[in-house]
């Protein structure tokens, strides 16, 4: 079976990444690997991250690397064949995923 993740990278996005992560997690089609790269966020939402979302593999890096170099390290860190990459103010529907998948695969 096709294995999809996804990718967010996180900087200071603790008024976002609860519903980003929650309209993830909420997909028809769930995801086989959830990713956020933390840019060295100085607000709380790694904690948010640590505490509410334990599905997720979280890689907190000390300083921001930049969204493209954050991006790469998650799409390092996953083994799906397919990969989304998001912003943690992007709240996806929920068919989101399967109806991505069945385009890709056509």
């Amino acid at each position: 079976m096709t294995q999809v993740a996804v990718v967010i990278v996180n900087w200071n996005g603790a008024p976002f990444i609860g519903r980003c992560l929650d309209a993830v997690f909420a997909q028809t089609r769930r995801p086989d690997e959830v990713v956020v790269v933390d840019n060295g966020s100085t607000d709380n939402s790694v904690e948010l991250i640590r505490d509410g979302y334990p599905g997720v593999r979280l890689i907190a890096r000390e300083s921001n690397g930049g969204f493209a170099q954050g991006h790469n390290l998650g799409i390092q860190n996953t083994k799906s064949d397919y990969i989304l990459i998001l912003n943690t103010d992007v709240f996806l529907d929920r068919d989101f995923l399967c109806e991505a998948q069945k385009a890709i695969e056509q």
